[in-house]
């Protein structure tokens, strides 16, 4: 008798709850039970009710008065979830599974956990029984995609000062950049030991290499004149943009600096130095050239260049030097310089007495600035930067013609210098349009530039862009499928994607780039916007559908492991399938009309707090 007692209290035991204390019939009922504990978030989407079960609230779906004529909540997916945090399963590591995990401790990374699922075809399903036979025939290999969302999380958190800092706190740009065997953050004594020790400061050529190690082997200590004259040169150039900048009537400081003409000068001094500018030219060219590639790296000279860009250079570089001093310091002069560069580009937009080099070089520097604003999580700046710069921005690149750039004849090796200017004015008005897309996405700006507008070529690959001399140019050149092609445009591809025809019928005629396809989602982006915010009809959500479906196959193709090989993604480019579920996601949401998110109004937001709620709330609704 005792025995059977002793049996049934074991029993009871393997099936009673840890927290509570409640015995439960069977260990699935235990199971079921202890989840809700754990309070997960299971809002329904018709009303403001929120479960702590999902099947509980498929139940309540089917009955809810809210609902109409919609179809209810879907059932959760079966099976075994991933257990891993965000940054161990975009790194391929081993995660324990604790929060935090020991990955996240010993990296100094947040540990997120995040996992989505999304149908490409749900939105054309929920619309009247319209599904398009593309949208039918992906359902079988795409019905299902788990999806991590740790970049748009990261990007969209206000939490930092700015969006790169967040980017990196989260540990999002850490698998960028694990290849970078030198480090731009480093201090000024570690900076002294990749040169010379009796020539500190004097940095001759390395603004062209961008390199340390070559910098020490190109430097002859047999040269004393040349390195001293060289120094001197650059101190002209520093001493000369303190001058300019501090000459501006308005108040040079924002953020807590002293007013006093000695004090700011004072704090120029310390920041604009030859040992700062090395480090900072060398930081952007290395971590935020290669998302945003529309300054020629070879060809970039510290000494020739305009002041305008070379100060738009060193303060974007000062971003990826944070937690430093001087890149702390450097973040007190970023309005100071928007107002510096944005004046004289308002002085050139009417009639410029410049040549066409400068302008360019102009352009570069404002859109440079303007990006390096919008970084901010400040809606003061983000509303001044919109607002009163990106319209003279915009209007300067139509007047140098930048959104209509050609190449020359693709079956001719065109001459360097001249492939060069063309490339680059090819490679603005892309990245003038993205920024603008980008705004539009994300802060629910009014697109300022028409896609009718982009009939510019599509910039070619960066290989053939970077290419650092004249011969090795014409090698890549000559041996790059653009040399038989005709370069498309983004008007091009957006058609390619739009037409009511089958998209296997139609095929590019030049070469696809993943640069391309980040610009066209961006693009879609926009017109997902356009069609929310207007009285646009079911035909148009359902172009969108499709637009948006073809998009991820033309992905696909691009992402197969041959093509993966030859270049490792970065940027958006390894985060592009979020973007694709956020456009689908909106259009889901928009074309059902019921979301009452802040994100989804049509008034401009500054913000990105409202887009991160959005992606949180739909990131736990379809988990």
């Amino acid at each position: 008798m005792e025995t059977d007692n002793l049996l049934n209290a074991n029993s009871d035991r393997t099936r009673q709850c840890t927290k509570c204390l409640k015995v439960l019939s069977t260990v699935n009922h235990l199971r079921r039970h202890e989840a809700t504990h754990n309070n997960p978030v299971h809002p329904c989407i018709f009303c403001d009710r929120i479960f702590t079960r999902h099947d509980a609230l498929r139940r309540h779906s089917k009955t809810c008065s809210h609902r109409g004529e919609r179809r209810e909540i879907a059932r959760a997916k079966q099976g075994r979830k991933r257990r891993s945090c965000d940054g161990c399963y975009s790194r391929k590591l081993r995660c324990d599974g604790l929060s935090p995990c020991s990955q996240c401790i010993s990296s100094r990374i947040e540990c997120i956990v995040s996992l989505v699922n999304f149908n490409v075809s749900s939105i054309a399903k929920e619309r009247s029984g319209f599904v398009h036979e593309e949208s039918a025939s992906l359902e079988n290999d795409l019905h299902k995609v788990h999806l991590p969302l740790s970049f748009l999380r990261s990007y969209t958190d206000t939490s930092h000062e700015c969006i790169t800092d967040a980017l990196v706190a989260k540990g999002v740009l850490a698998e960028v950049n694990a290849d970078q065997s030198q480090n731009p953050a480093m201090d000024h004594d570690e900076l002294n030991k990749v040169f010379a020790e009796d020539i500190e400061d004097l940095f001759p050529d390395m603004f062209t290499t961008l390199c340390p190690d070559q910098v020490k082997n190109h430097i002859s200590l047999k040269q004393p004149t040349a390195i001293y004259s060289s120094a001197t040169k650059i101190r002209l150039r520093l001493k000369e943009l303190i001058s300019q900048i501090l000459g501006l009537d308005a108040p040079p400081f924002d953020f807590g600096y002293p007013q006093d003409t000695r004090e700011a000068h004072h704090a120029a001094i310390q920041l604009f130095t030859p040992d700062n500018l090395t480090r900072f030219l060398h930081a952007y060219f290395t971590y935020a050239h290669p998302h945003f590639p529309f300054i020629h790296r070879p060809t970039f000279d510290a000494f020739d260049v305009t002041l305008p860009l070379l100060l738009a250079v060193f303060l974007g570089g000062s971003i990826h030097c944070y937690p430093q001093d001087d890149a702390l310091r450097a973040r007190s002069f970023f309005d100071l310089g928007e107002r510096y560069i944005f004046g004289i580009l308002s002085q050139q937009t009417d009639k410029s007495e410049c040549g066409l080099d400068e302008q360019v070089q102009l352009l570069q520097a404002a859109l440079l600035m303007y990006c390096l604003q919008m970084n901010f999580n400040s809606v003061q700046i983000r509303r001044r930067i919109r607002t009163l710069r990106f319209p003279d921005l915009v209007a300067y690149g139509r007047a140098l013609g930048v959104l209509a750039a050609r190449s020359s004849a693709p079956e001719v090796v065109p001459e360097w210098t001249y492939f060069i200017a063309q490339e680059t004015s090819i490679r603005l008005g892309t990245y003038l349009f993205l920024a603008d897309a980008m705004s539009t996405l994300f802060f629910n700006s009014v697109p300022q530039i028409t896609l009718s507008e982009m009939v510019a070529d599509l910039p070619c690959p960066t290989a053939i862009f970077e290419a650092p001399t004249r011969k090795e140019f014409q090698k890549t050149f000559s041996q790059s499928p653009v040399v038989k092609t005709k370069p498309l445009s983004l008007l091009n591809i957006m058609e390619l994607l739009l037409h009511d025809g089958e998209l296997s019928a139609q095929t590019p005629s030049a070469p696809i780039e993943p640069g391309h396809m980040i610009i066209t989602i961006f693009a879609l982006h926009a017109l997902v916007y356009n069609a929310r915010t207007s009285i646009a009809s079911s035909a148009t959500y359902e172009a969108l559908v499709q637009a948006t479906n073809r998009w991820k196959v033309l992905w696909d193709e691009l992402s197969t492991p041959t093509n993966q090989a030859r270049s490792q993604p970065f940027g958006f480019e390894k985060y592009a399938l979020e973007l694709f579920w956020l456009a689908q996601k909106i259009l889901e949401v928009t074309s059902l009309d019921y979301c009452r998110s802040g994100f989804l109004s049509a008034a401009p937001t500054y913000s990105l707090a409202d887009l991160h709620m959005f992606i949180r709330l739909h990131a736990a609704v379809d988990n």
